[in-house]
């Protein structure tokens, strides 16, 4: 199953748009009503405008995009992808909630009805949920939960033998400026991850991998170093899980690549 990545993050610089602004507004309010001699300020009045003020915009609906009959997919997996990569250029990142029949074959019937599988992938945004933290524990690092109880959502499902992407409900934050703020958008491509494990397990060094990446797949790929980092951490332990035989038969396939 895969990790839903609801981690703390760093606060990242976008974050501290609205305290900038606000900030901003009260110096210049405070500039005016001494010139003015207007010492009744209102602060309602001025969070509103404010956030008439601020440059951020806020979640565009995607159902009128998936929605066309044209927006169908040969296969679940296609209908994810355009999902994520049309979700990512809006700001969004999403993530798997969980998926029905998931170990199941494309095309594959039940022995007992004869019937197809019908496998249903949901999605969700990477703010959805609440964060369970303790208000009384002290953090070791100052840092701010991603989690903003967005309602967003999507699922992915055969209708009438091709894939169709269903949205419901909407974003209730703005878009991220920057997406290599969230690991859910850093993950790369099937093919990205393999070939970075594959420079991995050749021990290539992390700078030289993600330079290739660069390289070849372009603005594409969102890993950072330290991605590689975590990734080779992982493999090294799981080859310390692995048999002899297993090593043996990873280093062929490297060589024969």
């Amino acid at each position: 199953m895969e990790s839903n990545e609801d981690e703390d993050v760093d606060m990242h610089a976008e974050e501290y748009v609205g305290e900038i602004l606000k900030d901003f507004a009260m110096a210049n309010r405070s500039l005016k009503g001494d010139a003015d001699g207007d010492e009744d300020d209102n602060d309602d009045q001025m969070t509103a405008e404010i956030a008439e003020q601020s440059s951020i915009v806020f979640a565009p609906n995607l159902t009128d995009f998936f929605s066309h009959p044209s927006r169908t997919f040969p296969t679940l997996e296609a209908g994810r992808a355009s999902l994520r990569e049309k979700a990512h250029s809006e700001g969004f990142a999403i993530k798997k909630k969980y998926e029905k029949n998931a170990d199941k074959q494309e095309g594959e019937r039940s022995q007992r009805t004869r019937k197809e599988f019908q496998k249903r992938l949901h999605l969700q945004c990477v703010c959805a949920g609440q964060t369970t933290r303790d208000a009384s524990v002290k953090p070791k690092r100052e840092t701010r939960s991603r989690l903003k109880g967005c309602q967003w959502g999507a699922h992915i499902m055969k209708v009438d033998g091709s894939y169709r992407v269903k949205i419901s409900g909407e974003h209730n934050h703005a878009a991220a400026r920057d997406m290599s703020v969230y690991p859910a958008a850093r993950r790369g491509t099937p093919e990205q991850e393999t070939f970075v494990r594959n420079l991995i397990e050749a021990r290539i060094g992390s700078g030289t991998i993600l330079d290739n990446l660069r390289e070849i797949f372009g603005g594409s790929c969102l890993l950072t170093a330290k991605d590689i980092r975590n990734r080779r951490q992982k493999y090294r332990a799981q080859r310390k899980a692995r048999s002899p035989e297993t090593d043996a038969l990873v280093l062929k396939m490297i060589e024969d690549t």
